[in-house]
């Protein structure tokens, strides 16, 4: 089979339909559960850690 323009089109929005369903999927899996989230968790640790501002600024030598 030839690989046309169309059949690439068609795909891609076969391939976005399918990544949209697994979106939708895990967002009602994530709204049923009763568990809340930890929000620390999700950013990847303590988010006042990682703050540039409390870095000491660079010298002018």
């Amino acid at each position: 089979m030839p690989d046309t323009k169309r059949g690439r089109e068609r795909k891609g929005r076969g391939k976005q339909h399918q990544l949209r369903e697994d979106l939708y999927d895990r967002e009602l899996e994530s709204l049923e559960s009763e568990e809340e989230p930890d929000f620390d968790e999700l950013l990847g640790g303590e988010p006042d850690a990682d703050s540039l501002l409390d870095e000491e600024p660079a010298s002018d030598d």
